[in-house]
C-alpha cells in the first residue's frame, strides 16, 4: 500500500512539474491567444478601419464647435459691414448726375438741335423722251397697223420731267409717266432674273419694222446693256425709249439729246 501511494504520489508529481512546464514555458492555450483571437482580428479589422476615419474625421469637428461658434460671429458682421457703405457711396454722385442737366452724355451730343444735320434730297429728278423716228425712215417695212401707230413727227412723249424716290429704276418712271400720260405700255417680266424686257409702246411693237426692230433705252447718250429695270436713276439723268429698226440707227438720235 505505501509503494503504491508512493507511485502515485510521484506519478502526480511528475504532472504537475510538466504542467507547470508547460504553463510557463509558453504552451497554455490562454498564453497562445486561443480565445477565438484570430477570429476577433479578422473580423474586427475590416469594420475597425472604417471606424476611426469617422471618428477622426468627427473629433475636429466636436473641437471646432467650441472655437467655431467664435469664428461664425466674427463672418456675420463683416458681409453686411463691408457691402453696407458701398451702395451709400453709389447713391452720392446719383445725387450730383440728377443735378447736372444731361448726365451721362458729352456736351456736344446733349443738344438735339446739332444731331439733325442737313441731308441731300432722297430721290431727284430726271427726263423721260420716247420716239420712233427710225420707223419714219422705213415706212414700206411698217404694215398698216404699225404705220398708224406711228406720230408724224415720230414723237410719242415729248420730253417730260420727272420726279422719283432713291432706289427707283428707269422703268419704274417709264411705267408711271405712260400711265399718267395714257399711253399703250405692253412688257414682260422674267422672274428668274427678276428683269423686264418692252414689247410694245404706242402700240408699236418689236418686228413691226424689220426683223431687228424693237424698244432700247438710252441714260445720257450711252445705251446700257441691260433691263431697263436693273437700272437705278439718278438725279438728272435724261432718258430716252427709242425704236430702232436695224443696228446703230438711234445713235445719232440719242446724241441729239442735251
Amino acid at each position: 500500500m505505501k509503494s503504491r501511494t508512493k507511485g502515485l504520489l510521484a506519478a502526480a508529481a511528475i504532472l504537475a512539474v510538466l504542467a507547470a512546464a508547460f504553463w510557463y514555458g509558453g504552451g497554455a492555450p490562454g498564453l497562445q491567444g486561443w480565445a477565438a483571437a484570430p477570429a476577433e482580428t479578422e473580423t474586427v479589422s475590416p469594420a475597425a478601419s472604417p471606424s476611426p476615419l469617422p471618428q477622426e474625421t468627427a473629433g475636429p469637428e466636436t473641437e471646432t464647435p467650441p472655437g467655431g461658434a467664435e469664428e461664425t460671429e466674427t463672418p456675420a458682421p463683416a458681409p453686411a459691414g463691408t457691402e453696407d457703405p458701398e451702395p451709400e457711396e453709389t447713391q452720392t454722385p446719383s445725387t450730383d448726375a440728377e443735378t447736372s442737366p444731361s448726365p451721362g452724355l458729352p456736351p456736344e451730343t446733349s443738344g438735339t438741335a446739332e444731331t439733325p444735320a442737313p441731308s441731300p434730297a432722297e430721290g431727284g429728278l430726271c427726263t423721260l423722251t420716247i420716239r420712233c423716228d427710225t420707223a419714219l425712215d422705213h415706212p414700206d417695212w411698217l404694215s398698216d397697223a404699225a404705220a398708224a401707230a406711228v406720230p408724224a413727227d415720230g414723237v410719242i412723249l415729248a420730253e417730260t420731267e420727272a420726279a422719283f424716290e432713291a432706289g427707283e429704276t428707269v422703268f419704274d418712271v417709264l411705267l408711271r409717266l405712260t400711265r399718267e400720260e395714257g399711253i399703250h405700255l405692253e412688257y414682260s417680266v422674267t422672274p428668274l432674273y427678276g428683269s423686264v424686257y418692252i414689247e410694245g409702246i404706242g402700240n408699236l411693237y418689236e418686228f413691226d419694222c424689220g426683223q431687228s426692230s424693237g424698244w432700247v433705252y438710252a441714260v445720257n447718250g450711252e445705251f446700257p446693256g441691260y433691263s431697263c429695270s436693273e437700272h437705278a436713276l439718278t438725279d438728272g439723268d435724261r432718258v430716252l425709249f427709242a425704236y430702232t429698226c436695224q443696228q446703230g440707227d438711234v445713235q445719232a438720235l440719242a446724241e441729239e439729246l442735251p
